[in-house]
């Protein structure tokens, strides 16, 4: 029977500890919920993070405001704080005769906040139903897509001749703006299609390129006059693979470094892809993702040496340039001699590299240790929860 054990590796050597968020340090807040349409008498579930600006770390006991307005005017005001994990959690029960139309969740910390657009109404079996695809899946910025439309009534057959409205806005943070409507008749089965351009602001504006996402509204309407609506979010990104490139440890001049190599698709899914990893002395590696969107290589790196991940994208490939992280503002502490203390700190870091996080019971575990040292003497310590399972001294 599989265990799946959690193993604390205690180095005394060397401790690389995760730096708690600053104190004082301003917010960065982000507002979810579970759902974007509920019916009167449902349950609202928000849940709100804050992280550090600076440090992406967690923030524990932060003030939020939390409000929810209605059409009809202020629904909620609710003071809450987040938990160790910086989330804070509030359920919203919506009475049965509230009003229907759009919502806006609000969550406030600091000078930071976000939005969260929600609508109520009653649910309705739709007379037809709307299918919208993109071709490709992504808009480039100063490119084009093609969006199909293709419509059928709930008992099969398709819509022939329905007259479609398209209409497309970018989502910039919680903002809207429209750049795009037109209209089209489908043919005989149900189908219809149009060309949209990218507006030439996110061309010209470099920090849109891949952080707008286009929101489209597609409406159809049957020769009977019956309506129906759907909508579809088209990300904006300059390449049709977002690659990445990840230290496991921090980063050792003159040994091998263990790199995850990642690639997704402008939606954020996962893909399937063969990468290459190449260092700034030529040096390279080649993996392949699977469909987890990850891979594990081992690359020799030199001090502060990128990393530059490139992928076959199209007709072209697709790159990204990876820099190693920067050490910690404090230094780990270690163990180290007086000749030692004139050395670089990298000469005194260590990585720990374990084959697999989940083995059976009695199975070995391979744990690989590197470091810019020639020589020295490594305090190993494992441990499955509160109980020590081994101790050993390991040479280099």
């Amino acid at each position: 029977m599989l265990r799946r054990v959690a193993y604390w590796l205690v180095l005394v050597f060397l401790f690389m500890g995760a730096s708690p968020a600053r104190a004082g340090e301003e917010p960065d807040i982000l507002i979810t919920s579970d759902r974007l349409l509920y019916r009167p008498g449902e349950r609202v579930r928000l849940r709100v993070l804050v992280l550090g600006r600076v440090s992406r770390r967690a923030l524990a006991k932060q003030g939020v405001k939390l409000t929810v307005d209605s059409p009809e005017g202020e629904l909620l005001s609710r003071k809450v704080e987040t938990n160790t994990h910086g989330v804070a959690a509030v359920t919203l029960p919506l009475d049965r005769a509230a009003p229907v139309g759009r919502y806006r969740a609000t969550a406030r910390a600091g000078s930071a906040a976000s939005h969260r657009y929600l609508r109520v109404r009653e649910y309705e079996t739709p007379r037809h139903l709307i299918e919208v695809q993109t071709t490709p899946g992504h808009l480039p910025p100063g490119g084009a897509v093609t969006v199909r439309v293709r419509a059928r009534y709930q008992h099969g057959p398709p819509v022939a001749g329905g007259r479609v409205t398209v209409r497309a806005s970018t989502l910039i943070g919680a903002e809207g703006r429209a750049f795009a409507r037109a209209r089209l008749t489908l043919s005989g089965a149900g189908v219809g299609e149009v060309p949209l351009r990218a507006p030439a602001y996110l061309g010209k504006i470099k920090a849109l390129a891949d952080n707008a996402t286009v929101h489209l509204e597609v409406a159809v309407t049957d020769p009977a006059g019956h309506r129906e609506e759907t909508t579809a979010r088209l990300p904006v990104a300059r390449q049709a693979l977002m690659l990445g490139a990840h230290w496991l440890h921090p980063p050792l001049a003159g040994v091998k470094n263990r790199l995850a190599l990642t690639a997704q698709n402008p939606d954020g899914s996962p893909a399937d892809a063969a990468l290459t990893a190449r260092s700034a002395a030529g040096r390279t590696v080649a993996a392949r993702t699977g469909a987890d969107g990850v891979a594990l290589v081992d690359l020799l790196l030199g001090n502060n040496e990128p990393v530059t991940v490139t992928a076959p994208c199209g007709t072209g490939r697709c790159t990204h340039e990876a820099s190693p992280p920067r050490p910690a503002a404090k230094e780990p502490r270690h163990r180290c001699g007086l000749d030692d203390a004139a050395k670089p700190p990298a000469f005194n870091r260590l990585a720990m590299v374990v084959e697999r996080p989940v083995v059976r019971t009695g199975e070995p575990i391979k744990v690989e240790l590197r470091t810019g040292r020639p020589t020295g003497t490594v305090a190993l310590e494992l441990r499955a929860g509160k109980r020590t399972l081994l101790r050993r001294e390991v040479s280099l």
